[in-house]
């Protein structure tokens, strides 16, 4: 019914996608280091001492601040080292265990966002690696998928093509006919060694609408959707039932 196209974890809440081939899935728990770290906008409730998750209004990201399009960034999970590039040029070379990496980065971050950004500090917060926090959308332990086959079938509708990156999805998924993700829904996927069970679709917002090449705001995704089909949905969220190794190139396979 599908197979596994791509996958990717987004370790820095509102900042680029890390491809990956393969990965080792929990049961229970999200994907790993998925938005592991987030920073805190001006004003934010989080404390970032004992940070707990919070909405996404709370933090920076690409539905307010699109200019995080701009950067590429590069992040070893087990070293916790950042590198970021602006413009094919690497502005920022840090450790995030190092509080003067960790400063330097808030620092390049806030530069960015000025003049929106107010007198008050923007804060780094981080969870721990196989902690239950993390700074996901959603509080719970989901994980997001997008069907390659729907987003080409909006961008028919639409008569122009959408970047699947736009939906920042872990998994990618192709060979399925177009919206069959929503029948899916309280069924379980037979995925490489794990088994995922659907849990409910994945609503969009506005961060859809800007371009992951151009960092330009030239869409307006949720409302395209809702115009075409009478809903802002666009992918699924799973929930990881049997932890196990999955990799690119797997092939789907959807209990009914």
């Amino acid at each position: 019914m599908g197979t596994l196209k791509s996958l990717y974890r987004y370790p820095l809440k509102g900042f680029s996608a890390q491809a990956l081939d393969g990965e080792v899935l929990t049961a229970d728990q999200p994907f790993p280091f998925d938005r592991l770290h987030a920073l805190t906008r001006p004003g934010s409730k989080v404390d970032p001492q004992a940070p707990q998750w919070a909405h996404k209004s709370n933090f920076v990201m690409l539905m307010q601040d699109e200019v995080l399009a701009t950067l590429d960034t590069d992040y070893d999970v087990a070293s916790g080292r950042l590198q970021v590039q602006h413009q094919g040029q690497l502005v920022l070379d840090v450790s995030l265990n190092d509080p003067q990496g960790r400063q330097e980065f808030e620092t390049l971050i806030t530069r960015m966002l000025a003049p929106k950004n107010t007198a008050q500090p923007i804060s780094l917060v981080s969870a721990m690696p196989g902690s239950e926090l993390h700074f996901m959308d959603k509080p719970d332990a989901v994980i997001s998928v997008i069907n390659l086959a729907s987003v080409r079938a909006l961008s028919h509708d639409l008569g122009c093509e959408i970047d699947p990156m736009r939906f920042r999805a872990n998994l990618y998924i192709d060979d399925a006919e177009p919206w069959a993700e929503f029948d899916w829904i309280g069924h379980s996927i037979d995925l490489g060694q794990t088994r995922l069970v659907v849990d409910r679709r994945n609503t969009r917002c506005a961060a859809t609408n800007v371009n992951p090449k151009t960092a330009e705001r030239d869409q307006t995704i949720p409302k395209s959707l809702r115009n075409l089909y009478g809903h802002c949905d666009m992918g699924i969220y799973v929930k990881v039932a049997r932890g196990g190794r999955i990799n690119c190139g797997d092939e789907i396979k959807v209990t009914m």
